[in-house]
């Protein structure tokens, strides 16, 4: 199984759900959430730009590919061509590279979330008092903590 699957497939099924679709984000939902994201700012910048920089080489590779048919076989220049299939070789190489940081990125900032909200829930129930456990059950709590995270 691939890492983050289950949360993927947690967010279809809440998609699927209905009730959780006509469902309005309460006044303040959204400042508490980016405040999660604030100590992950400046990895979340590399993140996006490590995008953009990606998607440009997707939209250059046509370009090349273009020119080597082009300027170069239709001209039976060789030692254009191949230089051009060099490049795109390259980018290939350095496209191959980008995607491994966004994943890197990706893995670090979501799994680095979860954890801090996982944190901050599990002192919270800490704090409750000893009724609380009294009248909660066991796996509904563990669900929680493990699952509503992730929603």
């Amino acid at each position: 199984m691939r890492p983050g699957s289950d949360s993927r497939a947690l967010m279809r099924s809440a998609l699927r759900d209905r009730s959780a679709a006509k469902t309005s984000l309460r006044p303040g939902t959204m400042r508490r959430i980016a405040a999660f994201a604030r100590p992950w700012r400046g990895q979340l910048i590399w993140f996006l730009g490590l995008i953009a920089v990606s998607a440009a080489l997707g939209a250059v590779v046509p370009l090349i590919l273009k020119e080597i048919i082009d300027g170069g076989i239709e001209h039976h220049r060789v030692g254009y061509v191949e230089l051009l299939a060099g490049v795109v070789a390259a980018l290939a190489f350095l496209d191959a590279g980008l995607s491994l940081a966004q994943r890197w990125f990706s893995a670090r900032i979501g799994e680095g979330l979860i954890y801090e909200m996982r944190s901050q829930i599990f002192q919270h129930v800490q704090r409750q008092p000893l009724v609380f456990f009294t009248r909660t059950q066991t796996e509904a709590l563990t669900s929680r903590l493990n699952n509503d995270v992730l929603g």
